[in-house]
Parts: C-alpha cells; sequence; structure tokens
C-alpha cells in the first residue's frame, strides 16, 4: 500500500467515522459522503452545511436538511489547530473517548426499587460481594462499585482505542476472520522493510512469566515457519523491556519485544511519534474533561451516597436493608 493510497483510506475512514455521528446516517449514507470527497479531508473540513445538502445521488440529494447541517457541526467542531491526518483521526478519538467518560460518570444512578429492569445507568451492587468483604457503610459500598464500573468500562474502551491508534500511526488492524488459525493471539499486521510482521499488541509487560513467554515463542516460531517473509513480534503501548532472565526463554528477543516508546516510533516509522502522542492525547482528553477524572468521581460518589441516605437510610442497618432487599 503507498503512502498516498494509505493516506486517502485512513481520510475516508475518517469521514465515514465522523458522518455517523449524525443521527440517522449509517454505514450507507456515511460511504457515500466519504465518496463524494474522495477521500479529501481538506475538502470535507471546507464543507459548509449548503456544500453537505447538495451532496447528489439518483433519487435527489443524500442527506437531510437537518443532517447536512448537524455535520456540519461536526465539521465545525474538529480543532482547528491540527492538520496533520493521523494527528486529527487521533485527537477525534481521544475527545471522543473523554466525553465518553464523562457520559458514564453523569449517566450512572444509585440502583434502587423504583430501578427499571437492565437499567445500564444503575450501579450494579452485588449484595453477596457486600457480605464477602464485609462492607458494613453505605460509603464502602459506593466506592467499591463506582470504582469498579469506571475502571471496567474505561479499561476496556480504552484497550479498543490503543488498538485503533497503532492501526492510525502505521499498522493495519486484523479483521476478526483473520484473527484465526495461524494468527490466532495476532491483533496487527506491519508491512515494512520488505518483512511482513504480525504484532500480538499488549497494554504491558507487566503481566508476563515463564510459561506466557514460552508459549509466545512457541507460537511465534509456528507463524515464521509459514513464510521466509514473516516476523512475529510482542508490541506494548507502555511499560519496560521484561528482564533479561525472562528473555532468555524467547529466539531473538530484540527483534521480538518492542516496548512502549520503541514500539510506538517503530510503528509509526518515526523517532519521536511516542511523545507527540503523548502530548497528542493530553491535549485533546483536556478539552473534554473540564474536570479532573477524580473531581468527577468524588462528585458523583457524594450525589449517589445522598440518594443512598434518601432511599436506604444510613449506617450498617441501610447497607443490612439493602442486602434483605436484593437477595
Amino acid at each position: 500500500m503507498t503512502d498516498k493510497t494509505r493516506e486517502e483510506s485512513l481520510a475516508e475512514d475518517l469521514i465515514v467515522y465522523l458522518s455517523q455521528k449524525v443521527d440517522g446516517i449509517g454505514d450507507k449514507k456515511s460511504n457515500a459522503v466519504a465518496a463524494y470527497f474522495t477521500g479529501d479531508i481538506a475538502s470535507f473540513r471546507e464543507a459548509d452545511a449548503k456544500v453537505l445538502s447538495n451532496i447528489p445521488t439518483q433519487k435527489g440529494k443524500l442527506l437531510t436538511p437537518s443532517q447536512a447541517q448537524e455535520l456540519f457541526e461536526v465539521i465545525n467542531n474538529l480543532d482547528k489547530s491540527i492538520s496533520a491526518l493521523r494527528d486529527l483521526w487521533i485527537s477525534v478519538l481521544i475527545e471522543d473517548f473523554a466525553s465518553n467518560v464523562v457520559n458514564l460518570i453523569n449517566r450512572t444512578t444509585l440502583l434502587t426499587p423504583d430501578s427499571k429492569p437492565f437499567d445500564d445507568t444503575a450501579l450494579t451492587i452485588n449484595p453477596l460481594l457486600i457480605k464477602a468483604l464485609h462492607m458494613n457503610t453505605p460509603e464502602d459500598v459506593i466506592k467499591f462499585f463506582l470504582s469498579e464500573r469506571l475502571t471496567r468500562s474505561i479499561a476496556t474502551s480504552w484497550g479498543m482505542r490503543v488498538e485503533e491508534f497503532v492501526g492510525i500511526s502505521g499498522a493495519e488492524l486484523l479483521s476478526r476472520d483473520e484473527r484465526k488459525g495461524d494468527l490466532k493471539g495476532f491483533d496487527l499486521r506491519k508491512i515494512r522493510d520488505g518483512l511482513t510482521y504480525y504484532v500480538q499488541l499488549k497494554s504491558s509487560t507487566n503481566t508476563m512469566n515463564v510459561d506466557a513467554v514460552r508459549q509466545l515463542d512457541e507460537r511465534f516460531d509456528i507463524l515464521e515457519s509459514k513464510s521466509g517473509n514473516y516476523r512475529a513480534m510482542l508490541g506494548t503501548s507502555f511499560g519496560k523491556r521484561p528482564s533479561d532472565n525472562l528473555l532468555t526463554y524467547l529466539k531473538n528477543p530484540q527483534e521480538r519485544i518492542k516496548v512502549g516508546e520503541e514500539f510506538w516510533d517503530w510503528i509509526a516509522e518515526e523517532e519521536g511519534f511516542f511523545k507527540k502522542l503523548v502530548d497528542l492525547i493530553e491535549y485533546s482528553g483536556s478539552k473534554q474533561l473540564q474536570k479532573s477524572f477524580s473531581d468527577l468521581y468524588d462528585d458523583k460518589y457524594e450525589d449517589l451516597l445522598i440518594k443512598w441516605q434518601e432511599v436506604y437510610g444510613e449506617g450498617k442497618a441501610s447497607v443490612d436493608r439493602f442486602v434483605t432487599l436484593y437477595t
């Protein structure tokens, strides 16, 4: 894939992503919008509501006036200080990630007898876990289960975002069908220096042990035996290289493991890219977080505690009341 073709593909994907923020614009319409602008992100960013409302189809206009206006507002909200396509893509994903975190916190409510069944906004509180961990106060209960809800959801969402960052930065995400057979456990493909690298992506090396490294080495050997052009690699988004003692169980560890800054710079084929990425993440996230995450958490904790006291009362008796009600 040439640089130009890759650039066009990234632009088309971004136009599709942004278009689908508009109510009523799905896969078909968003791809039609991208096709109309032929992968030219600059022309897309310059389009006003009039241009968008006049995108033609065989039967008339592609977008309704309200959809054209809403898409124009989406375009207008793009950071005008960011011109590079790769940086723009990542900034959009970071802003959406941070916005979703804020929405997750704001939408969280307390489970009460009046809560609707399968209400995904209600804080899931397991009465059996309350007993197992000897939680005796409302403060204990809310702190634990609010933290659990937020960290689980945020960690999952962040992992997906990191994969997307890597794909935008210079690799190709493997499809679900591709992640089977010999490629099971691999996440990315990177063509570089005449070789095809298949990369297993992890957050860090902190969870690696001898057995994990041995299994990794075996899987890498199997893949590389399929073609002299194949190379297998473990890449991590942050962290430090495993100890030399652990790496003795992996052949060619200098080639088969790239960690943190080394990994990102290698993917982007740009020295110093990781430092730019960190700055971009901080800048774009701060635009959506008017308060620190800690302050947002504390505010929601206080709201839920007040609601708990209104519904269940105070002290250990209120916890016992909750457990009795939901067991």
